[in-house]
């Protein structure tokens, strides 16, 4: 069974009508979908070939990041796969549990500048 394919906006909704909230210099970041071809153009088929991709949107920030450091909800991000705490929360608005990626404000490589 896989992930169905969530919008950051449904997601970051959920969180909050849930009154869920991330403690510390967090955020929660739902990772970008995989590729589907490789640079050859090779359909990628089996879902446990696809590799991960080191980007996503915040959808949530923790209680100690403030407006000064410059991340928020909507946010695209990279980040270091060696860093990254993967976890599956249920909310009420979806079947499956939705995945999200947690990870500590300085582990963010690059930030969508609005």
């Amino acid at each position: 069974m896989g992930q169905q394919k969530l919008e950051w906006k449904q997601v970051a909704a959920a969180l909050k009508k849930n009154k869920r909230r991330l403690r510390g210099e967090r955020l929660a970041i739902l990772r970008d979908e995989a590729a589907e071809t490789i640079g050859s153009g090779i359909l990628i088929a089996a879902e446990q070939y696809k590799e991960a991709p080191l980007s996503g949107t915040v959808v949530a920030v923790g209680s100690k990041v403030s407006p000064d450091e410059g991340c928020f909800v909507g946010q695209t991000v990279n980040f270091n796969k060696f860093n990254v705490l993967q976890f599956s929360l249920s909310l009420s608005e979806f079947d499956d549990p939705v995945i999200l990626d947690v990870l500590h404000l300085p582990d963010i490589y690059w930030e969508e500048v609005k």
